[in-house]
């Protein structure tokens, strides 16, 4: 993964978003839970920020299991496995740095 952001930039935007851990999964009662969280497009496309992205996935618990920043229809660009509060901690923040 190329990487454009340093690790101080990706752990400000965790710091910011969920400083106090994510409050829906904890509400839930779901955060040990282990998941997994599939990112995919419906059109041809090159994204942006897809590494910065899997960097906060990663720095909140979760395991990459594939990033793509040049995909084709359908194919997923970003995938990872883990707790459900780094799953959805990640989604979150991800969504905000690229949005999906």
């Amino acid at each position: 993964m190329i990487n454009c952001l340093p690790d101080s930039d990706i752990e400000c935007f965790i710091e910011e978003d969920v400083p106090y851990g994510d409050l829906t999964t904890n509400l839930l009662g779901i955060g040990d839970r282990t998941g997994q969280i599939i990112f995919s497009t419906r059109e041809e496309t090159t994204l942006c920020c897809t590494e910065e992205a899997a960097r906060v996935l990663q720095k909140s618990g979760a395991t990459i299991t594939s990033c793509m920043p040049k995909l084709f229809a359908g194919v997923e660009f970003l995938a990872a496995q883990g707790p459900t509060r780094a799953l959805h901690a990640g989604w979150n923040i991800g969504g905000t740095i690229q949005p999906v």
